[in-house]
């Protein structure tokens, strides 16, 4: 099966290999970790240490897997953590969270890439974070009978239903999954009905909660309201609102609004963070057309103390032009918009700043995360717009009504306190894997099994 995998690839490569040619001279983030996708200049690891290999494609994936990871290095001290990526903002981002530990780019899913990748890690185990399921990755694992864990998984209808349709093609692939610890009940039934219609057990898919939970700070952090407020010259008597991971075809809409509401006498300032680095440059010429002022968070400094004088300017907007500090933005925030929500993208995490404590607005498009949407606004806890209008309006409300963002506020925090444990509840389902006779592994040079013992 792998040959014709093999040559589906390659044959995908030759009808898109212009378009690769064109995007890997005008862009660098088409030619880094290239040739390590392909299994070329892997990193050396520790002798002898067996090893858990941890695959998150990017920012948001890998930011959630820190409680999953620390929890994991706490229960197998003797272990070391491998941990891939995708994306070169994954590379980012996982080198300031996991310093520490082995990373490198997630292999091209070719046969001959793949079998590199096991050859250099030799992993007892592999853990695939939400939905990352690669056919002769999966295809590999099982024929060295290395158990494959999805955690904190999901699937959408639309994916479910192109999995289903070619059941005979993922069938094998699939069959990989020693455990699916998914989000919610919706997502472990909608695995169960295609696993059924596979023919596979169904047994291996559990439900434990979502991690992105348990990766959210409750309550606003006064210390970074106040450091950052202070670096982006807000006053206090100034709203903020911050635009999270926002995606092209938002940035438009958002800076024309930003000048309706200060039209409409509103004392707003706000930060945009566009979801992807390389948008940074339009985002610029965007508000550069408007006739909006915006500055870039790197052209600020950071105060070193309470005293310190901030970086001076005028600018009501800030472009959040850094990697992995949107987080602590929020702390800053008197309203928030997620993006990837106006346009039909599917949405960005609503949690983190839900759990702050911040209002928390997004568009129409949320099917990324449908549980989670419902959650919030079962409990009043958000704010849902069907367009830009209903954008600019509930903004213009909730500036005028501080109860009720101090309500919606208070109804976000419990909606995401609830939703703790989803680590500790993955954490057991892995131990309970790792210790069962399906855990064992061979080793794929030797053939030996290893098991794999907290």
């Amino acid at each position: 099966m792998r040959w014709l995998i093999n040559c589906l690839y390659f044959i995908g490569l030759l009808i898109g290999l212009p378009f690769f040619l064109f995007k890997m001279a005008t862009a660098g983030k088409y030619r880094r970790g290239l040739m390590q996708r392909f299994g070329i200049s892997l990193p050396t690891l520790a002798d002898g240490k067996p090893v858990i290999w941890v695959h998150a494609v990017s920012v948001g994936e890998l930011q959630l897997s820190r409680p999953l990871i620390a929890g994991l290095r706490e229960r197998y001290p003797d272990h070391q953590i491998v941990v891939t990526h995708t994306t070169r903002t994954g590379e980012q981002v996982a080198e300031q969270l996991y310093p520490d530990l082995v990373r490198c780019y997630f292999p091209l899913d070719f046969s001959f890439a793949v079998a590199r990748f096991f050859r250099a890690f030799r992993p007892e185990l592999v853990v695939l974070v939400e939905l990352e399921l690669w056919p002769n990755f999966l295809l590999h694992a099982k024929r060295s009978d290395i158990p494959v864990v999805l955690v904190n998984g999901r699937i959408g209808e639309r994916s479910a239903s192109g999995y289903g349709r070619n059941a005979w093609f993922f069938r094998r692939p699939f069959s990989a999954l020693s455990l699916a610890a998914m989000q919610n009940e919706e997502y472990a039934a909608r695995l169960r009905r295609l696993f059924e219609r596979m023919g596979l057990s169904t047994e291996v898919i559990n439900v434990a909660g979502n991690i992105k939970f348990d990766n959210v700070r409750i309550g606003v952090d006064q210390a970074l309201r106040s450091q950052y407020r202070g670096l982006f010259g807000f006053g206090e008597d100034e709203l903020v609102l911050v635009c999270g991971s926002t995606h092209p075809g938002e940035h438009e809409i958002l800076v024309d609004l930003y000048r309706r509401w200060r039209e409409a006498g509103l004392p707003l300032r706000m930060v945009v963070a566009p979801r992807h680095p390389e948008r940074y440059g339009s985002v610029r010429e965007i508000w550069k057309r408007a006739g909006v002022g915006l500055i870039d968070r790197s052209c600020l400094t950071l105060p070193s103390s309470d005293s310190a004088l901030r970086t001076p300017h005028s600018a009501p907007c800030i472009l959040l032009d850094t990697m992995g500090e949107l987080g602590k933005v929020y702390h800053c925030a008197d309203i928030v918009f997620v993006g990837g929500s106006l346009i039909p993208h599917g949405g960005q995490n609503m949690a983190e700043p839900a759990g702050i404590g911040v209002p928390v607005l997004f568009g129409p498009h949320t099917f990324n995360f449908p549980s989670v949407v419902r959650e919030l606004i079962a409990a009043d806890a958000c704010v849902q717009v069907k367009d830009s209008e209903e954008l600019f309006a509930n903004v213009r409300e909730l500036a005028a009504d501080p109860q009720r963002r101090a309500r919606l506020s208070e109804n976000a925090q419990r909606v995401v306190e609830a939703g703790k444990g989803a680590v500790e509840r993955h954490l057991a389902l892995i131990e309970s894997e790792v210790q069962s006779p399906k855990s064992e592994v061979r080793s794929p040079e030797s053939g030996v099994k290893e098991g794999l013992n907290p």
